[in-house]
């Protein structure tokens, strides 16, 4: 048994369920999020997940950032609108209709709320901030008490640390959203259990070679260097099943750094 990267094993983790408690909880309050997590764990992977997953009781809408988009309000306006094929050229548009698409009714009995989650969110801009966080203040009405006007949940979720455009080590910080934040969390790396359950749906037909590859995951403290190491020792078999020898070789190569 091999995967293609569409078919990378899906476990289920500590990390994995508290971004879907909290993704659930401020869908339903129309509440703001923020999750803070370690590269490479499976958060990008969890929430985009949850569109289809959750398709009939939650209106999940995904966008992962990134850094064409991070600081401009009409690209990353115009991202936003592209689920629902819609298009703006001019900013003041752009930024009005999708306060008008991203709205619904989440305290009415039986309306399927809706979340608005923001992957990658660590890049942000204070343009862009200041502009979602007018989208949101605008279902205020709703959040105190008025059910027939719309709101929707924010979440934002990134890594803690990321590098700047100066290349300095910077923190994932959502001042603007401070007084507003109703679910906030710091996600942990996996532990080891995880890694040794990744480890055995990657590698299922040789032991030694699962035990190597959850150790190489432990010492990096993520999935995503297992994942990678994974995908070199299968180039390594050339179509054989992977075993120890291949994964020993791919960790070596990659330095284990």
């Amino acid at each position: 048994m091999h995967h293609t990267p569409e078919e990378i094993p899906i476990i289920e983790t500590e990390a994995s369920e508290t971004i879907k408690f909290i993704v659930q909880q401020v869908a339903r309050t129309a509440g703001l999020g923020v999750i803070k997590g370690p590269v490479g764990i499976g958060k990008s992977r969890t929430l985009e997940g949850l569109v289809t997953e959750w398709e009939r009781e939650i209106r999940v809408i995904y966008l992962r950032s990134r850094p064409e988009i991070d600081g401009s309000i009409l690209a990353f306006s115009s991202a936003l609108l592209e689920h629902f094929n819609v298009y703006e050229g001019r900013t003041r548009e752009a930024v009005q209709a999708l306060g008008g698409l991203l709205g619904s009714y989440p305290f009415q009995e039986g309306r399927r709320p809706t979340v608005l989650v923001i992957d990658e969110a660590q890049g942000l801009k204070v343009n862009v901030l200041e502009m979602l966080r007018a989208l949101y203040d605008a279902g205020d009405d709703a959040r105190n008490g008025n059910r027939f006007h719309p709101a929707f949940g924010l979440v934002l979720c990134g890594n803690k640390y990321f590098l700047g455009r100066t290349g300095r080590r910077k923190e994932m910080d959502y001042a603007q959203f401070l007084s507003r934040i109703t679910h906030a969390h710091e996600l942990r790396a996996p532990n080891r259990d995880e890694f040794a359950a990744l480890a055995a749906a990657l590698c299922p037909t040789d032991a030694a070679a699962a035990a190597e590859l959850a150790l190489h995951g432990e010492t990096q403290g993520n999935f995503r260097s297992m994942v990678n190491a994974h995908r070199q020792a299968r180039m390594l078999a050339a179509g054989r099943p992977v075993t120890l020898n291949e994964i020993q070789n791919a960790t070596f190569m990659m330095g284990d750094i």
